[in-house]
């Protein structure tokens, strides 16, 4: 027992290996990555890179090039790792320059996971030349970094990099370069003429900017010296007090003009605009006048939404010099003299705020001001075909204005009031919104926006010029399918495309190119050849010859040649017929008779075609004689007036026989051409639907299993076939819905009998759904069940002018007789049913809209209204329109906080699955009112350093009550923002980056209107480049690498492509500081031939290491057999153990009829004993270990005998 505890304990070990071994693949560090240049190898950053899959051409993922015109494409649109592909990449950089597709078709594998250097050079709409220099400094030369370089005319800049240097690619044309550096002149180069191709470089020397100074004396109005006063210079650092003798003295200021302050208690503040010289001092002397009782106004600055205080606002008294500004803490304290003052509030984001006030003499004031917040737009602009995010989009609003980021974000502090939101790009159509905006509102308007471009066109067969439909037409990301007529159209930016359009699998592709500009619309046809053919020999051919395809459901001739022949000389004529999908029938025609192609082996007559189908087909032309034919004649009579009719069509399924008579103005016919004699299907087509009608013997009859053959004798007899068409007039039925139709939704009126079934469809539009509609049927004789079908289910017509029924057994059915009849019904409108009632506590929450939302689970019915509460504590909805169920729940969404709430009696819930469920079954108004007086909301933010750049990180903030997720990125620092409203409360959070261990913080408070800043710190991520020398390796073999720590788990599983002597198989893992095991694993099919893991440490740097080498040249082949197994046995696991008892590989399974069980295993050279174990079905060992008696150390079979 002791020795098969050990191996027990072993295996499980292994197992445990191997189930994460084995499990599904996870996350493979996929990516594509690469540069993008212009023509003269300049990298060019902003550039939109896109990946698609190579069949579909459906967009996967996309990202922007950085600084260094560099792309990684690691993620999918949805955040989910790239997986293995074909891939087409293209590069849509700025309006310079055209899209460029990369020439090669990307491959990511198993074995090749990423792919490097891939460079993709872009070329310029229009001529281009390139700007660029190096900036120093005038006096030392040495150079000077982090300079801006501005194009004025292109709006466009950038910085000069440490070595001082920069560069523009411009347009052709001349231009003005100018230069700015904090502590430096600004500098100015105009007429700089760029030429095709051409390089101006530059160099621009700064001068530095020397300092000047300002000094004097400060005294009062006896010219006593000051000492004490605050002297500054106002919007700057520079500030000092003046000494014993009134002296004060600024040095080292930038040469410009400033507003010099001086400040002292009990003395009015003075202020005086001085230019300070380059290199030079002004000197000014200030005399300061003595307040008698002077008054103090003091107090704080709030928000007046929030009500939250402010720091940082300036407050000043106007025509004075009494000014100060807000504290840390909001508060403020102004000394100036008594009187009646008008006391202004300024700050940024907020409207300024002006009021009369009255300051005491020598008292103080206390006041308290509240100044309105500019609202917060946010929003997002994307491409609406797309989906993708735009860079660079223009988003303006009331005269302010932003630009999107790299995810096409933004945000926008403007004013209230009735304002337009636009955002618009090059390439792309301006989209609006208006709206209507509250002081303090924080408000998401996002917008998608059209491509300005429009490529269109016809889809045709090459040879019958028949309109195609659901062809698919694709270029670049873009795509449309054809309609029924044949046409399509799709938007798409401007750009160099190339176009394909398909309709696989019955037509061949076909392709073109096409250049497209801003605005335009471009019109591409395609004709598509069909994919299809059939193609052979008509031997012993003579005369007047017509070779044919036709369908095999409508017996519609679909291609045809002519052949006229020496009539006495039979040749063999080859036949070539291009055909889309299908089934077809191949027959010649010759002197009225006909000679169908058929399987000589089946006598199956239909031909498939199907997109690889290149069919030959040979027929012999070899007819029956004269004197074997005869003849079908007769009379079709009681034709209903008016109805369409033309010929009467004879046809043999056994021989193949085929004839046709036109039908006379007397009713009179006559199959002319002589048919083999046989049995035939008599029909005649009728009605602009040409609607088969089949001889039965005594008049007709609509369906071919009640028609009666007609026997043509040989000898060319006549036979005569007449028609009675008598019971085949139609008649007009006319039904008329009166009401309960809804407008754009699908209706279907049905007439039907024991013979005929007849639908119509409609959809109503607003003046049906007002004024009721009629349609009319045209219907045989007959007795007819009529019904409605639309939204709210199938209703039968139970008598004129009344509401339609559910049950078919109540319904009135209507005889058609010999004339038109009319019937009138009303179309049910379904029990509609309200919830009303009151949202209260919403003054603190200063909410600007809530949606409330009420929905049914079971009918999937679901009806929001907007609310928008202003100023109000309480407000009163009503939901209205709800079809019965006994199942509704409601909820409220809070759009300032981004909060879901939930009914529940007397009570809210954050929860939907917690709501109480609210019985519309029959009560025609439910009143449910909430209160939010318990959503008190405060903030949590922070940030999360020490990632990977773009790393995935999810924040989970949770108690009993709420949770909320948010999902953010890191930027290409490593550094993740986050933030986050929720009600008061104690919350834990936790954050949880994809390749790092989850921290968490317990026990947050969250105050009203607090905000709570929680910051996380990790380690950095390293790679770990692990590899594993396989000696004797093929491509039968499969291999795993997988890397796991107490957080951390990934693997790699990969394939060798072609025999090697010696195959090294590798993979980067990346995983932060700490101590692995590194496993290895190699599998022959399902069989383990190789494993063992090692101890890995990243100890805050990349490692290379080789994890095992593995000689597989003396593979063995065993096959262990398994006999004498108990009947009580459910399961055998068959176990392989080292020469040191260890246990190396196994198999598992449930025991034949025989009691036996065999499996063969794949080994390296060495010795291993066999061993079995049996589990009864409550997985208890049953007896003791089964062995072979001695080792394993060639190939062969082994039995291991469970009986003894």
């Amino acid at each position: 027992m002791k020795y098969f505890k050990t191996i027990t304990v072993g295996w499980l070990k292994l197992f445990v290996v191997l189930m994460a071994l084995t499990s599904s693949i996870a996350e493979a560090s996929t990516y594509i990555r690469g540069m993008v240049t212009d023509a003269q190898g300049i990298p060019l950053q902003g550039v939109l890179v896109n990946a698609y899959d190579a069949q579909t051409m459906n967009l996967t993922a996309g990202v922007y090039t950085d600084n260094d015109g560099v792309f990684q494409i690691d993620r999918t649109l949805d955040g989910g790792t790239l997986p293995f592909g074909e891939y087409k990449i293209q590069a849509i950089p700025n309006e310079d320059y055209k899209p460029k597709w990369y020439d090669n078709i990307l491959n990511l594998t198993e074995t090749v996971p990423f792919i490097e250097e891939v460079t993709i050079v872009v070329q310029a709409k229009s001529p281009l030349g390139t700007i660029n220099g190096t900036i120093t400094d005038k006096v030392s030369g040495a150079v000077v970094p982090s300079a801006f370089i501005y194009i004025d005319a292109l709006n466009r800049s950038t910085q000069s990099d440490q070595n001082g240097q920069f560069s523009f690619v411009v347009p052709v044309g001349t231009y003005a370069v100018r230069v700015t550096k904090e502590g430096y002149h600004e500098k100015t180069l105009s007429s700089i003429i760029v030429t095709e191709g051409q390089t101006n470089t530059l160099a621009i020397q700064l001068e530095k900017i020397r300092p000047g100074s300002v000094s004097g004396t400060v005294i009062d109005t006896n010219n006593n010296p000051i000492d004490g006063v605050r002297a500054f210079l106002k919007g700057t650092a520079y500030e000092t007090v003046t000494d014993t003798g009134g002296h004060y003295s600024l040095l080292n200021i930038p040469p410009g003009d400033y507003t010099l302050r001086f400040e002292a208690p009990n003395y009015n503040p003075a202020e005086v605009s001085v230019s300070i010289p380059e290199d030079g001092t002004t000197v000014h002397d200030q005399v300061l006048e003595l307040i008698l009782n002077p008054g103090i106004l003091e107090g704080y600055v709030k928000d007046s939404v929030t009500n939250a205080t402010i720091s940082g606002a300036y407050i000043s008294l106007k025509n004075t010099t009494c000014e100060a500004q807000s504290g840390p803490d909001g508060s403020f304290r102004i000394q100036c003299e008594p009187g009646e003052h008008t006391v202004r509030i300024e700050k940024e984001r907020y409207r300024a705020t002006e009021e009369t006030i009255s300051i005491p003499n020598g008292g103080t004031l206390r006041k308290d001001f509240k100044i309105s917040p500019f609202a917060r737009l946010t929003g997002s602009v994307k491409d609406s075909v797309l989906g993708l995010a735009i860079l660079g989009a223009n988003v303006r609003a009331c005269g302010f204005q932003t630009l999107t980021d790299q995810n096409g974000l933004y945000e926008l502090y403007i004013p209230a009031g009735n304002c337009t939101v636009e955002a618009s790009k090059y390439g792309y159509k301006t989209a609006q919104n208006t709206v209507s905006i509250s002081w303090g509102d924080d408000r998401q308007i996002d917008f998608q926006l059209e491509p300005s471009a429009t490529i269109r066109g016809l889809i045709t067969d090459s040879i019958t010029g028949d309109p195609l439909s659901g062809a698919i037409i694709k270029a670049g990301p873009y795509s449309a399918q054809s309609g029924i007529d044949g046409k399509y159209a799709f938007k798409v930016l401007p750009g160099d495309y190339s176009v394909n359009a398909t309709r696989y699998p019955c037509y061949q592709s076909s392709n073109t190119t096409i250049s497209i500009i801003e605005n335009q619309s471009a019109t591409l046809n395609f004709k598509l050849d069909p994919a299809g053919e059939i193609s052979g020999t008509l031997k012993n051919a003579t005369g007047n010859v017509t070779i044919g395809v036709w369908d095999s459901d409508s017996l519609a001739l679909v291609r045809s040649e002519d052949r006229n022949l020496d009539p006495s000389n039979p040749q063999d004529v080859p036949f070539n017929f291009k055909l889309p999908c299908g089934t077809y029938f191949l027959a010649a025609l010759k002197d009225g008779q006909i000679l169908w192609w058929e399987d000589n082996t089946t006598g199956e007559r239909e031909i498939t075609v199907d997109e690889s189908a290149l069919i030959h087909r040979d027929l012999v032309l070899s007819f029956p004689q004269k004197d074997t034919f005869g003849k079908i004649t007769g009379t079709v009579s009681n034709i209903p007036p008016g109805l369409a009719y033309s010929e009467v069509w004879a046809y043999s399924d056994l021989t193949g026989g085929f004839g046709t008579g036109a039908i006379a103005d007397n009713g009179t016919y006559s199959i002319t051409e002589l048919i083999p004699a046989d049995d035939y299907l008599v029909v005649i087509f009728l009605g602009n639907d040409n609607t088969p009608v089949f001889y039965n013997g005594v008049n007709f009859a609509l369906d071919p299993e009640q028609a009666t053959l007609v026997s043509v004798e040989a000898g060319n007899v006549t036979s005569n076939i007449d028609f009675d068409l008598k019971s085949f007039l139609h008649y007009s039925l006319t039904v008329r819905i009166l009401s309960g139709l809804k407008e754009g939704e699908l209706y279907r009126i049905r007439a039907l009998s024991d013979e005929v079934d007849k639908v119509i469809t409609f959809i109503p539009n607003n003046e049906d759904v007002q004024n009721g509609i009629s349609k009319t049927l045209r219907l045989p004789q007959g007795r007819y069940l009529i019904s409605v079908e639309g939204p709210e289910g199938v209703y039968y017509y139970a008598g004129n002018d009344t509401d339609g029924i559910r049950s078919p057994n109540d319904a009135i059915y209507v005889e058609i007789t010999n004339a038109d009849e009319s019937i009138s019904l009303k179309y049910p409108v379904p029990l509609v049913f309200s919830i009303c009632g009151s949202i209260a506590g919403l003054a603190p929450l200063g909410e600007s809209e809530i949606l409330a939302t009420a929905w049914s689970n079971n009918s999937g019915f679901q009806k929001s209204i907007s609310l928008n509460p202003g100023d109000n504590d309480t407000i009163s909805y009503c939901i209205s329109g709800l079809p019965a169920n006994p199942d509704y729940k409601l909820g409220l969404y809070l759009k300032n906080r981004d909060l879901h709430v939930y009914w529940k009696a007397n009570s809210i819930v954050f929860k939907p699955e917690n709501a109480d469920l609210i019985d519309l079954s029959s009560n025609n108004a439910t009143n449910i009112d909430f209160s939010l007086s318990s959503l008190i909301m405060g903030e949590l933010y922070g940030t999360i350093t020490g990632l990977e750049p773009g790393e995935r990180i999810s924040l989970i903030v949770s108690n009993s009550t709420n949770r909320k997720i948010v999902v953010t990125r890191a930027n290409l620092n490593g550094i993740a923002l986050y933030r986050l409203k929720m009600p008061t409360g104690t919350y834990t959070l936790v954050c949880w980056p994809r390749r790092h261990k989850p921290q968490k913080r317990d026990g947050i408070f969250i105050a009203e209107g607090g905000k709570n800043r929680i910051d996380f710190s990790y380690t950095p991520i390293y790679e770990a480049d692990l590899s594993v020398l396989i000696k004797g390796i093929d491509r039968s073999y499969r291999v795993v690498l997988a890397f796991a720590g107490e957080e951390y788990y990934d693997k790699a599983v990969t394939k060798v492509n072609e025999t090697e002597a010696n195959a090294t198989v590798a993979h980067v893992f990346k995983a932060p500081s700490g101590n692995y095991t590194a496993f290895y694993a190699i599998y022959h099919g399902d069989d383990l031939v190789a494993y063992d893991d090692t101890n890995v440490t990243i100890a805050g740097a990349n490692i290379v290491k080789q994890i095992g080498v593995v000689d597989l040249s003396g593979i063995i082949s065993i096959s262990a057999n398994v006999t004498g197994i108990s009947p009580d046995a459910g399961w055998v696991d068959i176990l392989i153990l080292d020469s040191a008892g260890q246990y190396y590989s196994g198999a598992g399974g449930a025991p034949d009829d025989n009691h036996q069980l065999a499996h063969d295993f794949q080994l390296p050279s060495g010795t291993y004993q066999l061993k079995a174990v049996q589990w009864d079905a409550n997985m208890t060992v049953i007896g003791s270990l089964c062995e072979f008696n001695g080792t394993v150390t060639n190939s062969g079979t082994y039995k291991i005998d469970c009986s003894k």
